[in-house]
């Protein structure tokens, strides 16, 4: 391959990992949001927070699990924090209150009371 091809599928890829990542982090802003709202606690600051990013295996094949931690208050005076697990653009683990839910399939090592290392 010529070098100029090299570059340009690096671009590519390059600009496709960075779009995704964007469509990933909105998504768990309004997730979020969301599951502030319906507790009625205050989404502190009105962003997560990437925690980590992996690649994992799933039945349809390899995506890229990314974790995002956020803040939250339940009477508007003593921060918490929370987390959520995308898997790909699907929401997988969550974590507020100290309760864990399940979106899809989860992995049994996430403790509620921290994020995954």
């Amino acid at each position: 391959m010529s070098d100029g091809l090299i570059a340009t599928a690096l671009l590519l890829a390059i600009g496709w990992f960075w779009l995704s990542s964007l469509r990933a982090r909105e998504l768990a802003n309004e997730i979020g949001k969301t599951l502030c709202k319906r507790r009625g606690y205050q989404f502190l600051d009105e962003t997560v927070a990437m925690s980590r990013i992996t690649l994992t295996r799933t039945d349809e094949g390899i995506r890229i699990k990314r974790i995002y931690s956020f803040d939250y208050a339940k009477s508007g005076y003593q921060r918490e924090r929370g987390w959520l697990m995308l898997t790909g653009i699907n929401l997988t683990a969550w974590s507020i209150e100290e309760l864990e839910q399940e979106g899809q399939p989860i992995e049994t090592e996430i403790k509620a009371d921290k994020p995954p290392d």
